[in-house]
């Protein structure tokens, strides 16, 4: 049976044991304090960027060479000069649009858990990648090619690598994008081209560009794919003239972007049929205000989410 000392001697020990916790709680965020200091942060809050984006030498003020980001919004990471080759993409793709694929009903489980397996499938090939150049690198160090020693190459990183890899996935492809791009924004691609100065380019230009993959406006022999919004449009039907030439939903390109592999074109391909009669529009005719709402709305879900 617990005496009153009993009970005053339990009360002090525990009432040491919470002041012991307590100095292991500070040292532990002093520590964290140490080890981060002001680099957990978001977007909103960095104004010395002199826009709303994240930035790996912020992060990593040593330069970020090895570090990869898996995040839904590649746009607000500011270490590249267009965005970031760092950048992976870590959201499901398209959700209820009917881009993915042939239905308006994909499974937002199912599309999250494939991209977190493109995720994985992408690291995975960072890190052999990576570590196979370094492992090169390495046996380089003692005897160089001239036979000196200390004759050491510079070290690829982490944003070489991932860059390289998805110019590697449509390296041979010429595309051309129907619908997808809004309207008022075709003229400044044709004006970036011609420009010496960085633009920055639509979100679905700049995917097709990043993997690879050669753009323009008109279809002609030299087009691989036409990436179209909808079946029955002008360029479409040409595209269907020319052999070996497919004309493809917008998913495919993305399902490429996101998994940095060239997707099967089989589930995106248009629906195979006779060739649609070219009509002359008029005046009235509403095609190009469904394309370009498209377009703006396909945009905005790429930057938006």
């Amino acid at each position: 049976m617990m005496t009153k000392d009993d009970d005053e001697e339990e009360l002090e020990r525990l009432q040491q044991e919470l002041v012991q916790a307590n100095e292991l709680e500070q040292a532990a965020r002093r520590l964290r304090q140490k080890l981060f200091g002001s680099r957990v942060y978001s977007r909103t809050d960095i104004g010395d960027l002199g826009q709303h984006v994240k930035s790996l030498k912020r992060l990593f003020p040593c330069g970020g060479t090895m570090a990869a980001v898996v995040d839904d919004r590649e746009d607000v990471w500011a270490n590249a000069d267009d965005y970031s080759d760092s950048t992976i993409n870590g959201e499901p793709p398209f959700v209820g649009n009917n881009t993915s694929n042939n239905t308006n009903d994909k499974d937002p489980y199912h599309e999250q858990d494939q991209q977190q397996l493109w995720t994985r499938d992408i690291l995975d090939r960072l890190h052999q990648q990576y570590y196979y150049h370094y492992n090169n690198q390495q046996c380089k160090t003692t005897t160089g090619g001239d036979g000196s020693r200390g004759n050491r190459n510079r070290r690829r990183t982490v944003p070489e690598i991932l860059k390289q890899m998805r110019q590697s996935v449509l390296p041979y492809c010429t595309l051309v994008l129907n619908g997808l791009v809004p309207l008022h924004k075709q003229q400044s691609i044709t004006a970036a081209a011609a420009s010496p100065k960085p633009t920055v380019r639509p979100p679905i230009v700049r995917y097709a560009q990043s993997l690879g993959a050669k753009t323009q406006d008109k279809v002609d022999e030299t087009v691989t794919h036409v990436v179209a919004a909808k079946d029955g449009s002008e360029k479409a039907t040409i595209a269907r003239t020319i052999p070996g030439c497919l004309v493809v939903r917008p998913g495919w390109l993305m399902e490429s972007y996101w998994s940095i592999r060239k997707a099967n074109v089989q589930p995106y391909l248009m629906a195979q049929g006779p060739a649609a009669i070219l009509i002359k529009k008029d005046e009235n005719d509403d095609d190009d205000d469904d394309d370009d709402g498209f377009a703006l709305e396909l945009e905005d879900e790429l930057l938006n989410g």
